[in-house]
Order: structure tokens, then sequence, then C-alpha cells
């Protein structure tokens, strides 16, 4: 049987690789000389049927295609999906189900490479029919592997066009006006045909002509097309600079609707009365500058969905050999929505702009709440018996609610005979967003604690969780909540997290209160109306995002700084937030720096942690098992940007025939404070958190390169 110990000495041989690609040859002949050498003969070849799920499902890593002489193992290319050490755990061979092989994630491509050959092994080794040939498919998905001859044909085309003419006057000294028409059309196809077949005569020519194979050809295509097209009118008349109106409007039309929901007119209106225009104020200028109301209220669309969402689409796959070929198949196709048509977003905003004393402080503010209509998302819930899942549609309303605003101070005055000029300026943002409709009748709720179980009346952004009375301090309290748990019908206090083997409680683990009093932990009917021992905890959405700054100069010098922050914000880590979680998570992972001293002992009673145990259900399940002890506070202030400069005396430069010398110093993201930081400060609240930064290969949360800290120096000279 081949251990993990060999997977390591793998590794450590593929490291010593310099290819950048898993689909790379140095690799695949690594792969193929390493599994001759386990006398398990193997080719390198690429089998498209290999369909391989996310990480929430089976990766497919290998299908036995019984189709030729004795079966062939052709290995999915995938190699950021294969099985890795951690699932032999489970099942040394990963899991067959018909003629496919099941495994877990990997951690990379060239982890992958060594894991996927290995499980090649031990699964020829483990199935004594096999008799045939290992084919490996290291592939990327855009180039065809070597052992194949390909031919691709990639056609794409984009052409865009937005005309306008527009007309502007005065008239009489006070009446202005300005209108505008236009047009704008834009369209996109793509066509794609891709023939390949194997049994290359040579590796060195990659040419579907030098394919000789006969069972394996085959040729398939993609194609799409969408075109959106719309009229606009702007319509803009202000009297005296004191009374102003803005119309605007839209008729747009979309290839991605029914002919008959294609079209959509979106208007808008705004308005602005310029009170200290009036002649019948007269406040001075010293004292009002400037007093402004002004409102608005307007729609635009969204035909953001796919290319034929409306109509019945089909795809075809190669399915069995029958008389000695593949017979191409299809399935009937998904249902569709009984209509679809634009996303609606209606806003009305209410603004108010003042500045005072000559100007030097003024002030800008909104309040708005938008209105989003028909919004595309899944239709209702339809009974087992018929068969497939509901299609999208325009089927939820939701509304959105906030302000922001503005307040600026600047001023000067003299210091030592010369002028000391300054300024100071701050903002202040906030929103909440509450579902208004939504296909969820029964309110039910998904046990993450970011529910997406939308319902009518959910605020975005909700955190479902426990209430985390602290840790078990001794065995006679938990032998008191397991007594009323056992009178209630249950073995355990808290049957839903595993904190031991038997789910058996030992002091040091977290201790949950009984919200709804039936003597143990639940999540009842899992719905609003009945959510168990669970509660709003908190909101992963930001709130009261705000910022202030200041610039200041004098003689020559000048400092400036912003600050940058939320509010308020809430995280909970998914379960494998391994940053955060460590050994809690996965026993063999890391075990963060911040842990050590800070969990339960009976010598640390206080410890913020819990007892020290892998797989610890409250944690390493994440989401599921939210509660408010771990519940972090991600708000932060960050010093974004500092500025420092000096500019010579004039008398110095033109002593050196110069007319200015300059030196500066800037600083980007320097300092960053969180209440989280009193815990760690492994994680950046700045940056992702709620997931894992794109370019990365991991799972979780926190997973983000952090927010850059810069630092530049310069001189500017003036010749």
């Amino acid at each position: 049987m081949i251990e993990k110990a060999e997977v390591t000495a793998l590794l450590q041989q593929l490291t010593a690789i310099k290819s950048e690609y898993f689909h790379e040859d140095e690799i695949m002949a690594f792969a193929r000389d390493w599994l001759c050498r386990q006398e398990l003969p193997a080719q390198l070849h690429e089998y498209h049927d290999a369909k391989v799920t996310d990480f929430h499902g089976k990766n497919v890593i290998a299908v036995i295609d019984g189709g030729r002489p004795g079966p062939v193992i052709c290995l999915n290319g995938h190699l950021d999906t294969v099985q890795l050490c951690g699932g032999w755990t489970r099942d040394p061979y990963g899991e067959l189900d018909g003629d496919r092989l099941y495994g877990v994630g990997a951690l990379d491509m060239k982890s992958g490479c060594a894991a996927l050959m290995v499980t090649a092994a031990r699964f020829a080794a483990a199935h004594k029919t096999f008799a045939g040939k290992i084919k490996l498919a290291l592939v990327s998905d855009e180039e065809g592997p070597y052992g194949l001859g390909t031919n691709a044909l990639r056609n794409y085309g984009y052409l865009s066009t937005n005309e306008f003419v527009e007309y502007e006057d005065t008239f009489a000294g006070k009446h202005y006006f300005k209108a505008l028409v236009g047009y704008n059309y834009e369209q996109q196809y793509y066509k794609q045909t891709y023939a390949y077949n194997d049994d290359l005569l040579t590796p060195d020519v990659d040419n579907i002509n030098l394919a000789m194979g006969i069972e394996n050809k085959n040729v398939t295509g993609d194609w799409y097309k969408w075109r959106t097209a719309g009229a606009f009118a702007r319509l803009n008349y202000s009297f005296d600079d004191r009374y102003l109106i803005e119309l605007n409007g839209r008729y747009d039309g979309s290839s991605k609707f029914p002919k008959k929901q294609r079209w959509a007119f979106f208007p808008s209106v705004s308005v602005g009365w310029r009170i200290t225009e009036e002649p019948w104020f007269k406040v001075s200028k010293n004292a009002v500058t400037n007093l402004k109301v002004r409102a608005s209220y307007g729609s635009l669309g969204n035909s953001n969905v796919g290319n034929y969402a409306y109509d019945e689409t089909f795809s075809f796959s190669n399915g069995r050999i029958i008389n000695g070929s593949k017979v191409r198949y299809t399935s009937a196709p998904s249902p569709i929505p009984e209509s679809l048509t634009w996303e609606t977003a209606q806003t009305l905003d209410v603004g108010l702009d003042m500045s005072f004393l000559s100007g030097r402080l003024s002030f800008n503010g909104d309040w708005y709440s938008r209105k989003t209509l028909d919004m595309y998302t899944v239709g209702p819930t339809l009974p087992d018996v018929f068969g497939a899942s509901s299609p999208k549609g325009n089927f939820a309303e939701m509304t959105t609610n906030g302000y922001e605003f503005i307040i600026k101070w600047n001023d000067s005055f003299n210091l030592a005979g010369k002028p000391f000029n300054y300024s100071v300026r701050a903002s202040l943002a906030d929103y909440i967003s509450t579902i208004d409709k939504f296909n969820n009748a029964t309110k039910s709720l998904s046990t993450s604690s970011l529910n997406t179980n939308y319902y009518e009346g959910m605020r975005i952004g909700e955190i479902w969780g426990f209430v985390s009375n602290g840790l078990w301090q001794n065995q006679a309290e938990i032998d008191a909540a397991e007594a009323k748990a056992r009178e209630a019908g249950q073995k355990y206090y808290n049957p839903l997290m595993q904190t031991s083997k038997t789910y058996k409680l030992y002091p040091g683990d977290i201790k949950f209160e009984d919200l709804n009093g039936n003597g143990y932990i639940d999540r009842g009917k899992n719905t609003v109306d009945d959510p168990g021992d669970r509660k709003i905890i908190g909101n992963a959405e930001p709130r009261y995002i705000y910022s202030f700054g200041f610039d200041f100069e004098w003689n020559g010098i000048t400092l400036s700084a912003f600050f940058q922050g939320v509010g308020k914000q809430d995280w909970y880590p998914s379960n494998e937030a391994s940053t955060l979680w460590g050994q809690y998570n996965r026993p063999y992972g890391q075990m963060p720096k911040w842990h050590i001293g800070n969990y339960w002992t009976e010598d640390n009673p206080d410890a913020y942690l819990p007892r020290y145990t892998g797989y610890y259900a409250p944690l390493y399940k994440g989401t599921n098992n939210a509660n408010t002890r771990y519940l972090m506070d991600v708000s932060y202030i960050r010093l974004k940007n500092v500025q420092v400069g000096y500019t010579l005396p004039e008398k110095w430069t033109k002593a050196i025939k110069m007319k200015k010398i300059s030196v500066f110093f800037s600083g980007e993201n320097l300092w960053t404070w969180s209440p989280m930081y009193r815990h760690t400060r492994d994680i950046d609240v700045t940056a992702n958190i709620y997931g894992t930064d794109s370019v990365l290969d991991t799972t979780g949360d926190g997973y983000n390169y952090p927010t850059m800290r810069s630092y530049s120096f310069g001189i500017n000279l003036t010749f």
C-alpha cells in the first residue's frame, strides 16, 4: 500500500520541476514515468466526460471506460480537485460509484499531480480486475493536452455605437435651456469550433492531421449572441439660476428577454431650488452663502441575465458506445419562467446643500430610498413530483434606505506673520436593505449563519446564531444541563455540535443558552417563527461608513492626512478560516501564535478560547454553529493616506537659478485598528474577509492578500 510518506517524496521531486503550469510536459512525463515504474503502463490522454463538481459536492477524479478491451482509468485533468492525503482517512482508494471514482480537494496543482498518481496506483491495486492503461489527463481549460491532436477556432465580435446631438442656449438672460437626444447600440457574439483526436504520431507536432485515433475523435462547438439598443433624451431648464429641473428618459431593449417583454421605458426627473438666490432672501452672504434643496426620482433597468434564460436550451454530449461508436445524446431542457423582463431600480433622493460664513463651512446631505422590482432570482418552490428545479424569473423585490453626509471647514489666519491655511472634512454614510418579496412562504432559514434563504422582512446581511454564556467550568454544571436534556428525551444537552466523539461535554467547552427552554440545544423548525435556540446575533453588512481628513499649509510646509473606516460590521468565520481557527478546524493545521496561552485549561479558566481539540464543531463547522462569543467585530479605522511636503524659499531657489524645489513624503495604509485586533492581527479586516481572493487556490474566509502598505519619497524641480 502506498502511504502518505510516498506522496511527500513525490512532492519534493515535483517541486524541483520548474514548471509554472500543471499541463506542461515535464510534470506529465514525470507522472507517466512514475506510474510505469509501478508496473502500471500510462499514456497521456484527455477525457472530456469527466465532469467535476465544486467543493460542495463530490469531485470526479477518474472515469472507468469499459468501451475498450479491458477497463481504462481516464484521470480528470483538473488537478485542483483530485484526492489528497486528507481524503484517505475516510476511504484510501476514493469512492467508486458506477463508472466514476470520487475524491476530495487538493491544495495546489503540483500536490494534486502527486495525489493523482498515487490515487491511480492505489485504485488499480485495489481493483484486481483492472487490466488497462492509466490515461493521464493533465490539461488546462485553454490548451489541448499533449497526446491529442487539436484544432480550435474561436471568433469573438463586439460592436458598439453611441450617437447623440445636443442644443444649448440662454434666452432673455434668465432662461437657460439644454436638450440632448441620442441612440446607443451594443452587440456581442462568440463562436467556437473545437476538433480533437488522440494517438498522435509524434508529440512534437500538435496537429489533428497526425492524430490516428478512431474511437475518441470528436468535434464540439459553442455559440452565443446578445444585443441591446436604446434611445435616450435629456432636457435641462433653469430660471435665473434659482429654479432647476432636469428630465431624462431611456427606452431600452435587450435580446435577453422575450419579444413581448424586450423593451422598457425608464424615466427620471430632478428639481432644485436655490433659496439664497431669491429676491426676498435678505440674509447676508457672509452668514448664509448658499442654501439649496433638491429632489429626484427615477428608474434604471438591469438586463444582467443569461443570454437565453427565457428560452429552452439543449446541450449535447457523447454517450455510451453503441455498435462501436459513441452516440450523441441530449436531455430535456430545464423549465423556463412564464415571463422574463427587466429588473427595475426606482430611486427617490432628497438633498440639501448649505454653505455658511463666506463658504468656509459647507454641508452636503442626501437621503435616498431605492426600490428594486422584478429581481431575477429563484422561483416558487415546486413539489418533488414535478421532477425539476424551479426556474429563475422576476420573483423578488427589495428596498434600500440610506443617507450620505459631508461637512467641510476651511479657513486661514496669520501665524508668525505668514498665512496658515487649513481645511478639515468628514463624511458619513449608511444604508439598510430589506427584502419586500421573495418565494419563501414558510420563512425557512438556512443552517448557515449568513442566511441565504431570503424571506419577506429580512434585512440583508443577517447573521443567525446561538447565544453563548461563556465556557463550562466544572462537571457539576454539565451534569445539571445533561439531566435537563434527558428529562426532555434527549441523550445530550447539545446534540447539534460534536465537541467530542460521543457529543459528551467537558469542562472548557462552549456553553450555549437554551433560548426556547425545551431543555437542550436545537434549531426548532429552522424558520423565522421557530428558530429554536438561534436568533439574529449580528449583521455582515458594513454600517456607518465614515472618513475624515485635514490639510495644513504654512511657510512652505504642507501636511495632509486622510482616515477611513467602518463603524459597525460583524463577521463569523467559516469552517475553513484556518488562519483564525487553527487546529480547532483541522488538527494537522498550523497553530496560530495568538492561541498559545489563550485557550481553556484548569489553570487558565478565564481564557478566550475553549479547550484545545481538533474538529471542534462550534468552530470547525463554522457558520453553521455561529455564536455570540466568537462573533467578530471587524469595524475599523485606517490611516489611508498621509503626505508631508516642504517647498524651499524662493530666495534660495533663485540663488541656484531654479524656479521651485519641493520635497515630499507620502504613505498609504500606514495604520489600522479594529476591535478584532485585541485577539489577533492575522486577519486584515480591510481586505475581503468574507471569502477568498480569486487568485488563491483555497477555500474559506480570510485568505486574502493584505492591503498593501507603501511609502514614497520624492523631489520636484521646476526650472
